[in-house]
């Protein structure tokens, strides 16, 4: 870009003014009647030009036929100082809190925090205690059908109130949810040792002769339940039940002939199973029957699994005896697992009368 320099061109002062500004029109080409282009014209677009390259802060030229694109270019980056571009999303507005001022926005547009809310509504108490005694307009028990207040049914009671006796529960109607703690008694054999549990007590809400008490050890794992039937107060409950084990009695006979006679016992293994569930023995818990008693010596037995007895004294059927003494157990407790064989064996028989009709029961549970 460059002004004209010609011998017959004039200086800026000598320019010819520009007429007063009519309606703007478009140039002709008609033969003969075409527009004449007045100098004033063409210096305006030599000045519109120029003005832009210098605006640039470049020199004119004659031999670069690049200056205005150069020039736009320069502009442009020029201006990116002080402006928003569309990749920074707005992160480079120079101070967030005036334009947001300028456009309307709240400080909770930005925060999202509740306590920068205008307006915010009235909570109720409840929405920020969680706590049912803030509730308001709670709904009178005694007009929903099948429910009642306190006096007459469902409580939930710190179990201190009883002092641990859990017979004490019988003075409460209805139903009863509780802690129970080892301080609690009577507790079932199995808990003596345990943090203890819950309870949960069934009572009519007339007298004190029906009850039913649920309780479940502190893991979930276990739960006894005992009831109580007549006699107020001061009646007889019921052994504590494990509901939780299902009983496996495992029966053997030994002494039996053909069609159900009697036969001698001999010395010899009589009959095994093979076990089909995980199961738990008592050897202590062995009982027999023998109808007729061995005399002269007593009845040893044994039983065994996979081909060990469970014994480290053996029991007996006494001389003249028909139910067995104890033996003593290598455990308390013996566990079985799927696929173990248990077998009964008979060790020693009496010395006169060898003893027959042998009922034998193992007891397990599982």
């Amino acid at each position: 870009m460059y002004y004209i320099d010609t011998t017959d061109a004039v200086t800026a002062a000598a320019k010819p003014t520009p007429p007063t500004a009519g309606s703007e029109k478009f140039f002709s080409d008609t033969p003969g009647s075409a527009t004449v282009v007045p100098a004033w014209f063409l210096n305006m677009l030599q000045e519109e030009l120029g003005n832009l390259v210098s605006a640039a802060s470049l020199s004119h030229s004659k031999t670069d036929n690049s200056q205005l694109l150069k020039a736009v270019q320069a502009l442009i980056a020029s201006k990116t100082t002080g402006t928003l571009l569309a990749s920074k999303n707005l992160s480079d507005v120079a101070n967030v809190a005036t334009a947001r001022s300028n456009l309307g926005l709240a400080t909770v547009a930005s925060s999202g925090s509740y306590t920068d809310l205008n307006n915010k509504p009235a909570l109720a108490a409840v929405a920020t205690s969680g706590s049912y005694a803030d509730l308001a307009n709670k709904p009178d028990l005694t007009a929903l059908p099948g429910y009642a207040k306190t006096t007459t049914g469902a409580k939930i009671e710190a179990f201190n109130i009883y002092g641990g006796d859990l017979n004490a529960c019988n003075g409460t109607p209805g139903v009863v949810i509780t802690e129970c703690t080892t301080a609690c008694t009577p507790l079932p054999a199995e808990m003596a040792n345990t943090t203890g549990g819950l309870l949960i007590q069934f009572a009519d809400s007339g007298g004190d002769d029906i009850r039913m008490q649920l309780l479940i050890n502190a893991t979930g794992t276990t739960m006894y339940q005992r009831i109580k039937w007549g006699g107020g107060i001061s009646g007889t409950w019921s052994a504590w039940r494990n509901l939780s084990q299902t009983t496996y009695d495992i029966p053997f006979l030994a002494g039996w002939g053909a069609e159900m006679s009697g036969e001698d016992l001999a010395i010899r293994q009589y009959g095994g199973v093979v076990i089909a569930r995980d199961v738990a023995i008592d050897p202590a818990a062995i009982i027999t029957w023998c109808e007729v008693p061995p005399t002269g010596s007593a009845v040893i037995f044994d039983v065994r699994v996979n081909g060990t007895s469970i014994f480290s004294t053996l029991p007996t059927i006494p001389v003249g005896s028909s139910s067995n003494t104890a033996g003593t157990g290598t455990s308390t407790t013996i566990s079985l697992s799927r696929f173990d064989r248990l077998t009964f064996h008979v060790t020693q028989v009496g010395s006169t009368v060898k003893g027959q009709k042998l009922y034998v029961c193992v007891k397990g549970t599982c």
